[in-house]
This record gives structure tokens, C-alpha cells and sequence, in this order.
């Protein structure tokens, strides 16, 4: 199977990767074929013929079972899950956003045998989770390297807290994603063409207009202890070109240190081009000892209120009462504070 793109010449060896299952016997020898036709020069000149071979050991029922029996004489079960990078890659596709293999059924398994089941995720990206409700806790690390022993030592023993906030929307289900609309053309793409037809609403921007909820919400992130948010305050009455600055009071009410992150959104009045339900603009991250109160300041410019107008060839802010909207995530609104509704207006070069 020949490939269509230079990207998948590189990363997927001229080929989409074929895979077979075979039941090989201890102690015995096996002999492997494998027929390889290369591919025909690039329109960049690439013309690489390299074949790659590999074997990989399915998780069986013998090794479900010792973890599930394991997990049951354990005070805590801990399962590391996730993909590598034979999976995450740039060259290709993910089939589906689902663990690879059987690690589902790992979870669920042994999540029956332990109530007491942490997950720790090892993946470039989102999955979904249909075990998430019968685990204890879902601890992200993405891909940290050599350290991942002691890191995760350190968040689950409570030595450090597990200060991050996702960079991205988790939806709960491959249907959810903005690109998955039924059109082969807009994916997986068709006739070697990708149409990117979702524009501006990608990520929380989707969820938002589509009303889809999501698995966990741009900027989602638990802490170990507790934070009481005061009511925002205005630099000024009205937005001026030097801009209007945000600022909120935050306290950590809790017995831990801890981290907490005040995202900002702007949300526009109707424009004559369509634009999301919010969108973010500033974001602050306060780290702060038990008791203590701090400040996270923003500011928001003209810029932020504007749209790319390409009839003018300029960003246009559109006339009409703006609300800024404090946030710790996507999904959970904090407060809404009311802009006085500036005269519509076209940015200059110099501020735009």
C-alpha cells in the first residue's frame, strides 16, 4: 500500500503499517516473510526504501490475572496505561482515541478487584475513558522521561502537588472532536486532500457552540488543597488604546501549598463573521502557602476585542457590550464582569 504524503515517506517508512497476530509455541523456530514494494519519488525528491520489522507481545489473560490478583491484596493499585511513540507520532493518524491493546480491560479488571485504583496516563493526548468513574483517581504525566518514577512518587506521596492544568480539551468521545463531521473530506481526508473546515472552533471553542460536554475542560486540574476567589475589580471604567486591567483575589484555604490558575476570556457581541462563545485572552497562576491571599492581575487590550476582518484587511472590534469572563477552566465560570459597550472601531497596524 503505496502512501500519499511525504510526511508518511518519513515517519511511516513509505507505507502504512500492517499488523498480524501469530500464535508462536516456546522453543520453537519461526520463519518471517515479508514483501516490501517501494514507493515511487515524492514531489520533494524523497525516495526512501527502508523496511521495519518488529514483534510485540500482546498482554494475555495470564498477566491480567496476576495484576488483577496483585491489585486485590494491595491497599492501593497502581496502573501505568498509556501509548508511545509508536503510536503518538506525527507521521500518522491515531486508528481511535481509545488505550491500545487490552489495557481497558486491565483497568476495569482490576479497578473491580481494588477500589482503591489510581490510573497514571502515559499518552501524547487525550483518550477516552470509559473506565474513569470506577477508579479512584486519573493522574496525567504526558511523556516525562526518566524521571516518571520519581515524579509520580512525589505527586501520590503528596511531596509535590500536581500543579498542572490541561493545555487542551479532553473530549469523552472521538464523535466529539470538531473534525469528525461525516465528510470523508474533512477527515480523514480524501483523494490525498484535507479540508479544514472547523475554523475557529477547535478545542473548548467547539464545545462551547456545540454544547458537547466535555471529559475534562481546557485548563481542567485538581489541587490538594482549596481556593476561595474574591470579586474582580476594573482598572478603569472604560476600555482606552493603552488597554483595561483584571484583577482578583485569590486564597488558599486549604492546610497545603498549592497552585491556582484564573483563566479570561473575552466574549464578543454578534459580528457580521461568526466567532466563539468565549475566548481566552489572559491567564495568571498563583502559588500560594496555606492562608495566603494573592493577586492575579490580567490585562486585556483593544486587540483582544477584535476579528480578523479580511474585507479591510485589519482586526475590528464590533460595537456593542463585551463581557469578560473569569474562569478556572473552560467549563467552570467564576465571574462575569459587564464592559460599558465601546463604538465599534478598526485597529490600527501599530496596535493590531
Amino acid at each position: 500500500m503505496r502512501a500519499g504524503r511525504a510526511a508518511r515517506i518519513i515517519f511511516g517508512t513509505a507505507n502504512d503499517e500492517q499488523r498480524g497476530a501469530a500464535t508462536l509455541e516456546a522453543g520453537r523456530s519461526y520463519e518471517i516473510t515479508v514483501e516490501y514494494e517501494p514507493s515511487m519519488a515524492s514531489e520533494e525528491g524523497i525516495n526512501l526504501i527502508a523496511v521495519r520489522f518488529g514483534v510485540e507481545k500482546p498482554l494475555g489473560d495470564a498477566d491480567i490475572a496476576a495484576a488483577v490478583e496483585c491489585a486485590r491484596n494491595a491497599d492501593v493499585a497502581l496502573l501505568f496505561v498509556g501509548r508511545d511513540g509508536e503510536w503518538d507520532t506525527e507521521g500518522l493518524d491515531l486508528p481511535d482515541m481509545r488505550l491500545p491493546g487490552r489495557q481497558e480491560e486491565l483497568i476495569e479488571k482490576v479497578a473491580a478487584a481494588n477500589a482503591n485504583t489510581v490510573i497514571v496516563l502515559q499518552t501524547g493526548g487525550p483518550i477516552e475513558m470509559p473506565w474513569l468513574g470506577k477508579v479512584r483517581a486519573v493522574l496525567q504525566m504526558w511523556y516525562p522521561g526518566q524521571e516518571l518514577g520519581n515524579a509520580v512518587a512525589d505527586v501520590l506521596f503528596g511531596d509535590a502537588e500536581p500543579g498542572g492544568r490541561l493545555p487542551q480539551t479532553f473530549p469523552k468521545a472521538l464523535a466529539d472532536n470538531s473534525a469528525i463531521t461525516g465528510d470523508p473530506a474533512v477527515y480523514p481526508g480524501k483523494d490525498g486532500h484535507v479540508h479544514y473546515a472547523e475554523g475557529v472552533f477547535v478545542g473548548y471553542r467547539h464545545h462551547d457552540i456545540s454544547a458537547v460536554e466535555p471529559l475534562f475542560p481546557f485548563g481542567f486540574g485538581l489541587s490538594y488543597t482549596r481556593f476561595r476567589w474574591g470579586e474582580p475589580r476594573l482598572s478603569a471604567g472604560e476600555m482606552d488604546p493603552e488597554g483595561i486591567t483584571v484583577s482578583i483575589d485569590v486564597t488558599n484555604t486549604g492546610d497545603r501549598p498549592g497552585s491556582e490558575l484564573v483563566q479570561l476570556y473575552v466574549r464578543s457581541p454578534k459580528a457580521k463573521v461568526a466567532r466563539p462563545d468565549k475566548e481566552l485572552r489572559a491567564f495568571a497562576k498563583l502559588s500560594l502557602q496555606p492562608g495566603e491571599t494573592g493577586t492575579a492581575v490580567m490585562k486585556v487590550l483593544p486587540r483582544d476585542l477584535a476579528y480578523f476582518d479580511i474585507e479591510v484587511g485589519a482586526f475590528r472590534a464590533e460595537p456593542g457590550g463585551y463581557q469578560l469572563v473569569l474562569a478556572a477552566n473552560a467549563a467552570d465560570t467564576r465571574s462575569v464582569i459587564h464592559l460599558p459597550s465601546p463604538a465599534g472601531y478598526v485597529l490600527p497596524p501599530s496596535i493590531a
